[in-house]
């Protein structure tokens, strides 16, 4: 982290797979910290803090077009390109390249015959790089080589292969309408690129913070009061101080949605973190400034899966956090336990991971509560493992639909099978575990659900109007 007047920087990013089969070759079996990405992501975030260039090169671009790919670096560093440069051996600029020919190129995948050494992986090797798999598309997003020849298609071998679901959306781009949004932070509103915690926060520290997502639509905010009622009792039972009143919440909330301009289609981020510490610890006697609170406001249509054509699940190995360990009614935003089986649903290709509780039944997916349909009976798991969702419960009470301890051969059996949340609304499940939902499409029942809940939003019953000023 040396910088200076003089000092320039770049990060060159290789595949993970291509990083974890060359360790092994040379030194054994390789750990997530040893192969260098989190120390990757760390050097980009500390670029960014301090306002300096952002330069990362794909090995992959730098193998094939090494031309385009040494000129374009070249351009970025302000140095000029020698044609000695595509020489290793010729090139008498900088000797530690030819050291570097002799030594690593040579034993790992740099090279084109190297890579033809690595046709099969360990089972090792493909764990590893598939826990890696989401660092490296965060560092992927600052690459300074995308456009050069053709889009590197970032994969596990073809057994392991992140084949994405039919009905699961690609890595999201920024939207035009979110490039330059502004974010409500602690008491105003911030640009986008200076919307920031301090690392005291205790987000930061320990993940503490809740959180509520919430819906605008037509100008109004679907079950606002439901969801701050969720959030104030979310706080209360993580015993935060200083908490803001509920209309300041609502002003900031209202003035951030106006502000961007975002009266239809948008989704609502807001979270409530402890607040600042005084040093870093796990310890809230060390927060002593009150709570933060955090507006994120995006334009984000309730398009998360195809809601017409429907979407595979697969079942996690992981099980849904009961109330003797970490009730899931208490909404934080420390959602390891939902983050794991969602990586097992991405490596599998699936939309969602559909997760058990303690004794083997049903809860909900990695992010949506779950319904069921058999001989004409709506059902949907008591919820004992999940957090009861606001969607889930305006099913329950303005449509239809009983609770049920339902084990996963139930669903595997069901007639039709539905998820639903606030991100993505209503959303038809085809396929479970590799088991075809009943006719392998959405089912008429679950159509007539997804238009009642429309036409329940359409009339306003729920929503709040976004006022033409501060309340």
């Amino acid at each position: 982290r040396v910088h200076g007047d003089n000092i320039k920087h770049f990060i060159l990013v290789r595949k993970p797979l291509d990083v974890c089969a060359s360790w092994e070759k040379i030194i054994g079996k390789v750990s997530i910290m040893e192969t260098g990405y989190i120390d990757m992501a760390n050097c980009i975030q500390y670029f960014l803090e301090m306002d300096m260039p952002v330069i990362v090169i794909e090995s992959e671009k730098l193998l094939q077009y090494p031309k385009e790919t040494l000129t374009r670096l070249c351009s970025l560093l302000d140095i000029p390109f020698y044609e000695e440069m595509l020489s290793w051996e010729d090139s008498k600029l900088d000797t530690p390249w030819e050291t570097f020919n002799s030594t690593t190129r040579s034993l790992t995948s740099f090279d084109d015959s190297a890579l033809k050494q690595f046709k099969t992986y360990s089972e090792h090797a493909r764990d590893v790089a598939a826990q890696i798999y989401p660092i490296y598309q965060f560092i992927l997003k600052y690459s300074s080589t995308a456009d050069i020849g053709r889009t590197p298609q970032v994969s596990i071998d073809a057994e392991r292969a992140l084949v994405p679901d039919p009905g699961s959306p690609p890595v999201p781009q920024i939207h035009e309408k979110n490039k330059n949004l502004l974010i409500w932070v602690g008491d105003r509103l911030w640009s986008r690129n200076d919307a920031k915690v301090s690392v005291f926060d205790s987000s930061v520290q320990g993940g503490d913070a809740v959180w509520e997502g919430i819906r605008v639509y037509k100008g109004s905010v679907f079950k606002l009061d439901r969801h701050l009622d969720r959030l104030y009792d979310s706080a209360k039972i993580m015993h935060f101080q200083g908490i803001p009143s509920r209309d300041f919440v609502k002003n900031a909330l209202f003035r951030t949605v106006q502000a961007n301009g975002l009266l239809d289609g948008a989704h609502i981020r807001l979270t409530l973190t402890r607040g600042l510490k005084t040093s870093s610890s796990m310890n809230p006697k060390f927060n002593t400034k009150g709570c933060c609170l955090i507006v994120l406001a995006e334009f984000k249509p309730p398009a998360t899966f195809d809601n017409s054509k429907g979407v595979s699940l697969i079942s996690s190995s992981g099980r849904r956090n009961g109330p003797d360990c970490l009730d899931s009614k208490i909404h934080h935003t420390n959602l390891i336990n939902n983050i794991l089986p969602k990586i097992q649903a991405n490596n599998a290709g699936a939309a969602e991971a559909l997760m058990l509780d303690s004794r083997g039944f049903v809860s909900e997916t990695n992010s949506c509560n779950v319904f069921m349909l058999k001989r004409g009976k709506l059902l949907t798991p008591f919820a004992n493992n999940c957090l009861p969702g606001i969607t889930r419960d305006t099913i329950l009470t303005e449509i239809d639909g009983k609770e049920a301890d339902l084990s996963l051969a139930e669903f595997y059996a069901a007639d039709e099978v539905f998820m639903c949340g606030t991100v993505g609304e209503l959303t038809p499940v085809i396929e479970i575990d590799g088991r075809v939902i009943g006719m392998g499409k959405g089912g008429p029942t679950t159509k007539q659900i997804q238009e009642k809940f429309r036409q329940l939003v359409d009339s306003g019953k729920y929503s709040e109007i976004i006022p033409n000023k501060e309340i």
